[in-house]
């Protein structure tokens, strides 16, 4: 049986193409390939099916074999497969579950899907829904990471830097995510923000 192994945000599932492949008895492949000692080591096992009412269908089964309704963390690592492997060769897709067909957004970048760290997700997520709001680097450090965090505030202009890369046209001349210099960044809406 071939798999992939990937994880969203820290939730780890072995994926298996079923176009390609016949898993006869998911529940207990799940049980053996979820072990973290003697099998792969994941949360559980998806299968990614054919759909008569959706693009693919994400049949779902937990560490312990039973099957799981849904998970979003998995739906999206169903999604980037489904794309980078040409089950799809779309950007917005549909995803039959055992808790009804879900829809998705894929962003590509160079032919892939893009993957954000569960960091750069909510910085961004933050950013998006605040557009033309400055925040300071402490802020967002407060916000973000939340006020435990011991780290350096050069931590924001890492992760913005590596959010240009990923979804900026041109890095190095940012269209959405914004510098106002001396006092933050913010994301670009239909105006400046205010001095």
């Amino acid at each position: 049986m071939k798999f992939t192994k990937m994880h969203g945000i820290g939730n780890d599932y072995v994926y298996v193409n079923c176009f390609k492949e016949t898993v006869k008895d998911p529940s207990a492949v799940a049980k053996f390939v979820s072990d973290r000692h003697f099998g792969i080591g994941s949360d559980g096992l998806i299968l990614i099916k054919p759909s008569d009412i959706a693009d693919c269908e994400m049949d779902m089964y937990n560490l312990d074999g039973s099957q799981g309704a849904m998970c979003g963390n998995g739906i999206r690592c169903v999604a980037k497969y489904a794309y980078d492997y040409g089950i799809v060769n779309k950007t917005s897709i549909s995803v039959a579950t055992k808790s009804g067909v879900k829809y998705l957004d894929l962003s590509i970048r160079d032919g892939k899907v893009i993957d954000l760290t569960a960091k750069e997700y909510d910085l961004i997520e933050l950013l998006m829904k605040n557009p033309r709001r400055v925040y300071s680097r402490e802020s967002l450090m407060d916000l973000v990471w939340g006020y435990s965090y011991a780290g350096d505030y050069r931590t924001v202009d890492v992760h913005i830097r590596r959010l240009r890369e990923k979804l900026e046209p041109v890095p190095a001349q940012p269209a959405y995510i914004m510098t106002k210099w001396g006092v933050g960044y913010y994301f670009k809406g239909e105006s400046q923000p205010a001095d």
